[in-house]
């Protein structure tokens, strides 16, 4: 789980983590994935997730294939699955982000 965890971090926060995890185990610590979500916490608590994922929700765009877009979609949408709860909200939100037909 903390593998998969880290592949979700990105530029700073994946930078700030393996300068944390490089330290830890330099002082002995086992990394594990409850350790990684306190530290996260303890770093990034003050985010409020819902804010920062809204508007790349707003702006996700199919580019690649369905799956991929369908991944992306999937992951962004479960930070605000509970401010939007509503399937049809849902599909609404999913389609408008599809390619058009050619």
């Amino acid at each position: 789980m903390l593998r998969i965890a880290v592949s979700y971090l990105d530029a700073f926060a994946l930078q700030w983590w393996t300068d944390t995890a490089r330290d830890l185990e330099a002082s002995g610590v086992d990394l594990t994935y409850d350790l990684f979500v306190d530290s996260c916490v303890k770093r990034w608590g003050g985010i409020n997730i819902q804010e920062k994922v809204r508007p790349q929700l707003d702006r996700l765009r199919q580019t690649k294939s369905i799956g991929e877009y369908n991944n992306e979609y999937q992951i962004l949408f479960s930070h605000v699955s509970g401010e939007y709860s509503s399937e049809d909200f849902k599909i609404h939100e999913y389609a408008k982000g599809l390619k058009p037909n050619l």
